[in-house]
């Protein structure tokens, strides 16, 4: 298969006065594009479907086009606002492909380039010390100093994986790994929209060697669907996490445990069969929907730096299959 990425990042900043610390910000803006293109020649495909990688020459390319506007409210308190451009086309329609090999393609067969909001957010800290730490300017990110030992709420709209599932070395398709169970866990049936996003909360309990997380976020009404269901004290998405981060001989490194648990109106594969094997006709997991349907997982990602530049890291993902 050949590959070819081509991306660009751009900033502004605007630091506070002279009584602030002199990398301090009171805002930032930055912007990327990033467009992939990748090709793959015939094969030979005796059980292909409509479903399956098409075993004839396919080239297919993706653009995603964003705007990172920070600004600081208040000294415990960030806004965030992410306007985004994305679209292209996968493999096959973004299908026969697990590890899908382009993580800036959506799951869904085409995405047409229109501008939507990406993310909108506030996150307020809540002191629980007077030690603070540094932070370096980035993509919704503000450089200066931020409370070390915090509580902290975000809300808003935002992809989950913003907070949850980090990894020092692959995380971004845009600069990392691109495969879909490389770059987040293979397992996790994360909420989102068709673009990847959702709306609700996260609340963070972070202390320099660990952190606590748990956020709640609603459920699109169909898979990847646009429109989200709102009767959120029955159908959402709570995920959990903990992190513990440390060095060896001076290097950094961190693990991170994560488990989820997915509330809607959804069906089940074992239920499709079984009623297409009572009626005689083909598999409809939508026949089998059914309010309150559970679906859980877990997963671990850890990260270590073993010389400058470079690292090792892993992740391990279940979930219960339904």
């Amino acid at each position: 298969m050949a590959l070819r990425k081509l991306s660009l990042l751009l900033a502004l900043a605007l630091p506070l006065g002279a009584q602030d610390p002199p990398s301090a910000e009171r805002w930032n803006l930055y912007f990327q594009a990033t467009s992939i293109g990748q090709y793959h020649g015939s094969f030979a495909s005796p059980y292909s479907s409509p479903f399956s990688l098409q075993g004839h020459p396919e080239a297919e390319a993706s653009l995603t086009s964003t705007i990172f506007l920070g600004l600081l409210l208040a000294p415990n308190t960030r806004f965030y606002f992410n306007p985004e451009i994305a679209g292209g086309r996968g493999f096959s329609d973004t299908n026969g492909v697990a590890n899908f090999p382009n993580g800036e393609m959506p799951r869904v067969a085409t995405a047409t380039p229109k501008p939507y909001i990406a993310r909108l957010y506030v996150t307020q800290d809540f002191a629980l010390g007077s030690e603070r730490e540094a932070v370096e300017s980035g993509e919704n990110q503000l450089s200066g100093s931020r409370l070390a030992k915090r509580y902290s709420v975000t809300v808003g709209r935002f992809t989950v994986t913003d907070f949850f599932d980090d990894n020092r070395y692959t995380h971004d398709p845009r600069t990392q790994f691109m495969g879909w169970a490389t770059m987040y866990n293979g397992a996790w049936d994360y909420p989102a929209d068709t673009r990847g996003y959702t709306w609700g909360w996260v609340h963070e309990l972070h202390f320099p060697r660990w952190s606590l997380r748990y956020a709640s976020a609603a459920m699109p009404r169909v898979a990847n669907g646009l429109r989200f269901d709102r009767r959120l004290f029955r159908d959402r998405a709570d995920m959990f996490e903990g992190e513990v981060r440390g060095h060896i001989h001076d290097r950094e490194g961190a693990i991170r445990l994560l488990s989820y648990f997915n509330h809607a109106g959804m069906g089940t594969y074992a239920d499709a069969l079984r009623l297409a094997q009572q009626t005689g006709t083909r598999p409809d997991i939508t026949a089998t929907r059914r309010i309150g349907t559970l679906k859980y997982g877990f997963g671990i990602s850890a990260d270590q730096e073993v010389v400058k530049d470079i690292g090792v890291f892993g992740r391990l993902g279940w979930n219960d299959g339904k």
